[in-house]
Order: structure tokens, then sequence, then C-alpha cells
């Protein structure tokens, strides 16, 4: 009978360790792992579904049909005086209500003045536009008007050159308070082609507005414009944008979707706080301004850390459509709800841990022109099931995508020269591998714990595999 020294069983249980290492075993309390070339098969995790709203409504051209085909209303249904510098001055309304379109001119003259209280208590109003013509309005013009729906107007104020704010219609003095001054019954705002700026607060706590169309001249929105407007459902952003405010739609909980355009080049903090129900955002950069510190998703969800992303970030958000530029690192760090991130085609870097988190996506199409891959960047990614790598890609950090689990499959780029120490560690779903033409080493544990993995392809006869790939190489061996 054999004696076992404290040598021989510390050797013993060496011995012990590295076989179950090579085999990725876990201690169960269950029979003992299988070996390396028995694998361990794993089941990809269920992912909850998810449901995009799309709403084709043409919100624009039912705002529009109000007006549509009707006529100005005639002199005859108005006083009025003319004024000072040779325009007419509207003093009192005597027609017969419903949707009303201004005259521009009357006697030849421009109407360019609407006077105070033209319409105050009304019950007849039901829909307003004022023409371009006018460049002065006096205070309560609708005061008191709780029948009307929709107004089109080319400013918010009582002069273009004023801050404006849809309150001042009916009688308020500041923005303050101005959801109970605004009837229930107006829905819906109409911005003609003069403006080229909204004010700070110009539609503050305005609830019952659903809808909002800017004019193509637009370039600002103020701080605060639209804070509160829980009931908007629709507002289509301007291509001539330039700067969207902080808070500018903070608690607009209706929204279901926003497109920010690519000539937009600030965006305030906070910008679409609360906006609980977004399920679609499209922007063309992370962050205040394309150079700025702080560039993650959560900037515009009033976050101003990238740790804070997933207390900010609306857990409907499923869809976003970054347009232009590189991802910064931590862009998207810890938002678990995220399904798709659409890249731009211009894309050549995505940062350090820029989905580190992203429990939920489901996976990830890579531009033509991306060339580097940041560490960590896809760790802990756990429902994404596939990846779709380009030709091109050079650079990968280390544990880029560790604990894909969901990863079946992966195609790796010709482009790729080397694998980083555990860029797919932990991916324990992965059964088939192929490998690109120009890949020359594998780094340590590169494929740590994928114990599932049955095929590969593609591999050379002078390809270095690092320590900790052992299963990898007795696979490789076997397939040989």
């Amino acid at each position: 009978m054999k004696h076992f020294t404290p040598r021989r069983l510390a050797a013993a249980a060496g011995a012990f360790l590295l076989i179950a290492s090579l085999a990725g075993c876990r201690n169960t309390g269950r029979d003992p792992a299988p070996t390396p070339l028995q694998p361990e098969y794993h089941t990809p995790n269920k992912l909850p579904s998810y449901t995009l709203t799309e709403d084709t409504t043409d919100y624009r051209e039912l705002a529009l049909a109000v007006f549509e085909k009707m006529e100005a209303a005639p002199a005859e249904s108005f006083q009025y005086d003319v004024t000072e510098a040779g325009g007419i001055r509207l003093t009192a309304y005597t027609g017969k209500g419903g949707a009303v379109i201004l005259p521009d001119a009357i006697e030849g003259k421009p109407v360019t003045t609407l006077g105070q209280g033209l319409f105050r208590d009304s019950e007849i109003i039901t829909a307003l536009s004022i023409p371009e013509s006018v460049t002065n309005i006096e205070t309560d013009l609708l005061t008191g008007c709780r029948t009307i729906k929709v107004l089109r107007t080319p400013q918010l104020g009582p002069t273009r050159e004023a801050d404006g704010y849809l309150a001042y219609f009916f009688g308020a003095d500041t923005p303050k308070g101005m959801g109970f001054k605004v009837p229930s019954a107006l829905d819906t705002i109409i911005l003609t082609d003069s403006a080229t700026a909204l004010s700070d607060e110009a539609f503050l706590d305005c609830s019952r507005l659903r809808m909002v169309l800017l004019p193509d001249t637009l370039t600002s929105i103020g701080d605060f414009a639209f804070f509160g407007c829980s009931q908007l459902h629709f507002v289509p952003l301007p291509a001539a944008l330039k700067t969207v405010g902080r808070y500018a739609f903070a608690n607009c909980t209706s929204l279901v979707q926003m497109h920010i355009g690519t000539n937009v080049s600030t965006i305030g903090l906070g910008a679409l706080m609360g906006c609980q129900s977004l399920q679609q955002l499209s922007l063309p950069f992370l962050g205040e301004g394309r150079d700025a510190k702080m560039s993650s998703l959560g900037h515009v969800f009033g976050a101003e850390a990238y740790t804070h992303n997933a207390g900010y970030v609306p857990k409907a958000l499923c869809r976003v459509t970054l347009t232009e530029g590189d991802v910064p690192d931590y862009a998207f760090y810890g938002c678990k709800g995220l399904a798709e991130v659409i890249l731009p085609a211009t894309c050549e870097r995505i940062g350090i841990r820029a989905f580190y988190g992203c429990e939920n996506l489901r996976g990830i199409t890579f531009p033509d022109s991306l060339r580097s891959i940041g560490e960590l960047a896809f760790a802990h990614c756990t429902g994404m099931s596939t990846v779709v790598f380009n030709q091109g890609l050079s650079d990968m950090g280390i544990q880029a995508f560790l604990d894909c689990y969901n990863l079946t499959e992966i195609t790796l780029p010709d482009s790729l020269t080397s694998l980083p120490a555990s860029a797919f560690a932990e991916c324990r779903c992965l059964t088939t591998l192929t490998l690109g033409k120009g890949l020359t080493s594998i780094g340590a544990q590169a494929f740590r714990n994928c114990s599932s993995l049955t095929t590969i392809n593609g591999a050379k006869p002078s390809l270095h595999i690092a320590q900790g790939n052992e299963y990898l190489a007795q696979l490789l061996n076997q397939t040989e």
C-alpha cells in the first residue's frame, strides 16, 4: 500500500484542479463535469419580447386639414382701424366663428396688429389662423376662448422679437402656471415659417397639447420649452435645428419616438428626462455636444455621469440610432433595456465598456468603417445572440465579449490578426467558431469556459494559442 506524502497530496490536488479547469467544471454537488471532448451544452437565455409602437399617422396633414380649402374671413367680420404706420389693426370680431382664417390685408393695407381682447370670451371659435403679415399681438387675444382646438400663428408673444409663450394669448403675464391658463380643448399648435427660435418655457406645463408643428426655419428650442407636456404625441424637429435646450422635452410622458437631426450641435442636459414612454430615439451624438467630456446616453435623460445611465434611461427605450461619429467610452453603460442599437456608417471606434451590461441587447452589426472595439465593450451583454463582424476590424480589447452568454456562432474577420485575452470568455452557449485567415494568435483564456464549443473552422497550423485555452487546443487537435 502506497503512503501519500504531503508532496504527493499537493501534486494530486493540482492535477485535479487542472482537469477541472480544462473542462470548465463547477462544483455543483452532482456528477463530475464532462471532459473537454465531451462538452457541457448550455441553453441560451430566453429574453423578454418587445414590440415597437409604429405610428404611421400623418399628423401634419391632419393638423393642416383644418384650414384646407378655406378662405380668409371677409373684412365685414371685423371692426378695425388704421395704425400710424399704415397697417390694419383688428379691434373686434363679429363673424360666425368656427375655424377662422384672419385676412392678411384689408382695403389694400396689410393686417399688422391684433387688438387687445379681439376674441375675448368667444364661445364660437374652434380654430384660428394668424397670417404672416401680423407682427404685433396685443394682450388677451384669446382669453376665455374655451372652445379653441387649433391655433396657427407666426409668433407666441406680442412681437416677433419678444420671448413668447403660449399662455400669452390667454392673458398670462408669465409662463408660470401656464397650464391653468391654456384651455383644455386646445390640442394642436402650428408655428408658421417666420419663427427661428422657440423661447424658454414656451409651452411649459401645457399638459393637454397633443401636437406641435414647428417651422422649417426653427434653429433653437429653449430650456424647458415643452416641459410637462404630458399628452404630447407628435413634435417633429426641423432639419435646420441646431440647439435643443436643457429639459426641453422633460416629462413629455406620451412621446414614443424622437428624431434629433444631424445639424444639431448642442443637446442640453435632461432634454428628454422623464419621457418614460419613449421607445425609439435617433440622435447624432451622445452628450451635450460632439466634443463633450461626458458622452453617454444618460445625458439626454438627465444623468450627469455614465454610472447613472440605468436610473435615468427609460425602461421603454428599445431602439437607439446613432447617426454619426464613433461610440464613446461608457456610451451605453448599464442600459439594460436596450434591445437594438444601430451604429453610424462612419463609426471607426467603439469605446471602452461602451455597451457594458446591456443585458437585453439582441445583437449588433458593425459598419464597414469599424476598426477598433475597446476593452469590455460588450461585456455582460448576456442577451446578445448575434454579432456580425466587418472586414477591416483590426483591433479588439481584452474581455470585449466577456460573458455574452447567448452567442452561439462567431465568424471572425480576416482583418483581425490577434485575439486578446478573455475576448469571448464565459460564452457558454458558443458552438461554432470560424477563425479569420489573418488570425495568428489567440490570447490567454480567450475562450475560457466556452464549454459548448464543438466546431472550429479556418484554423492555421501556425496559429499561436496562449495558455488558458487548453480546451480549444484539444478540440483543434481532434479536428485535425
